[in-house]
């Protein structure tokens, strides 16, 4: 896609493209910055023939943004469909000795491309429903997330991060050092699938009550939608 991209003036890093899509979730970074997670379904390269593309499957974008200020449009809600303009590019790992392999990390999570956008105000919530299915998955990640804080008591030993990797794939918390090591190990795989036991009940439940089709749906909203879990579902 970026090679198809390239001919039509795009520069990895450089060019600003404007998405469409669904946002997925929405995470508050320590700098002030929010850290959005996008279910793309158009980008439009600009140009005196600006290019629209239409990719065939639907392509997960991460781009960090300034959050809001007090004189801007509150900041959108997993689930609103959003217009950003961002400078996007594959994700990449610098080629320090030892350094923590991100491009890798983000494959794991389905991540295809990365980004950043200068100003708060480049992002627009475009008018329509919201779709509240697509919101459940980060609504129940907060919820067991906040469960998970409360239980532990305030310890700082990193149990949390990853209980809460292992149940619901928050892998955010996870410091990049102990992240590093499992894929070296070649065991990501363990927090790559995550809430894997919870959909195999649910989906079972579903395929008594409803058919095979929600098997799928089961196992994918709980799962998350990274490429692991898609893999594991073409299986079924």
């Amino acid at each position: 896609m970026l090679r198809t991209w390239s001919e039509h003036g795009f520069r990895p890093g450089v060019t600003p493209v404007e998405i469409v899509g669904r946002l997925l979730d929405a995470d508050d970074l320590p700098d002030g910055r929010l850290s959005l997670t996008v279910r793309a379904a158009t980008f439009e390269i600009p140009g005196r023939l600006p290019f629209l593309c239409r990719p065939a499957r639907p392509i997960l974008v991460r781009i960090t943004t300034p959050a809001p200020g007090p004189g801007d449009p509150p900041g959108p809600r997993p689930g609103d469909l959003v217009r950003i303009s961002s400078r996007l590019g594959p994700p990449r790992t610098f080629r320090n000795p030892g350094a923590f392999d991100y491009s890798s990390y983000l494959r794991a999570r389905g991540i295809d491309l990365v980004g950043t956008s200068k100003s708060a105000r480049l992002l627009e919530v475009l008018g329509g429903d919201r779709d509240e299915v697509a919101a459940l998955p980060s609504m129940a990640r907060r919820s067991l997330l906040s469960t998970l804080r409360r239980a532990a008591k305030d310890r700082d030993d990193g149990t949390v991060p990853f209980l809460a990797a292992l149940l619901i794939g928050e892998r955010d918390d996870l410091s990049p050092e102990f992240q590093d090591r499992l894929i070296r190990a070649g065991v990501y795989h363990i927090v790559a699938l995550s809430g894997f036991n919870v959909a195999l009940l649910v989906g079972l439940a579903c395929l008594r009550e409803r058919g095979v089709s929600c098997w799928r749906c089961a196992c994918f909203s709980i799962g998350g939608s990274s490429a692991p879990a898609a893999r594991s579902l073409e299986r079924r």
